[in-house]
């Protein structure tokens, strides 16, 4: 896992009405692919992925829905509603650019996450909420960080997620699109 970085700044908490729609199923899009965060279908311990994976159309899927609830402790836990697992990043130490998972509920640092706003069509960065990883971001396993003489996929489906440190880059936004209006859910 990367070291913390040392005086990085606490996480800011989102600005005064910022849409983050707690309690609600919602769905997470990748603003770039339109590809949606969903859980993984192979188990890796007691883990799953966390993926993007393609549209549904208008097929009502609880694995492509997650809800936003306020952590205690600051940010947000993002649940699965299919699984109910939480969206977490693995700690094993060793991990350059550690992979985002989803875990059944622990209630640890890892778990908890912050949002920050882009002026890009509502759409977001995602971060963990831990002192010293904030300025690490959710970012496509296959985007700009491919390891020398691999080539691009021919779709992200179905593509990892891991944490990098936070660039401006469109692979890095997200989208919170309510159920009620997603095309997907």
């Amino acid at each position: 896992m990367p070291t913390p970085m040392p005086g990085s700044p606490k996480p800011t908490p989102d600005p005064p009405g910022a849409p983050v729609p707690i309690g609600l199923n919602v769905c997470i899009d990748h603003l770039q692919s339109g590809l949606h965060l969903v859980t993984g279908t192979e188990s890796k311990g007691a883990a799953l992925d966390a993926v993007l994976h393609r549209d549904w159309g208008d097929y009502d899927k609880p694995s492509d829905q997650w809800k936003f609830e306020t952590a205690e402790a600051g940010g947000y836990f993002i649940t699965n509603i299919s699984s109910g697992m939480r969206l977490t990043f693995e700690d094993s130490g060793s991990a350059r650019r550690p992979l985002v998972k989803v875990v059944d509920s622990q209630d640890v640092d890892t778990e908890r996450w912050t949002v920050r706003w882009s002026d890009l069509l509502d759409s977001f960065t995602l971060h963990p909420a831990i002192q010293g990883f904030d300025h690490l971001a959710v970012t496509p396993k296959d985007s700009l960080y491919r390891q020398k003489g691999e080539s691009a996929p021919a779709t992200w489906s179905d593509t990892s997620l891991w944490l990098v440190p936070r660039e401006p880059y469109l692979t890095q936004l997200f989208k919170i699109v309510p159920r009620s209006t997603s095309r997907c859910c």
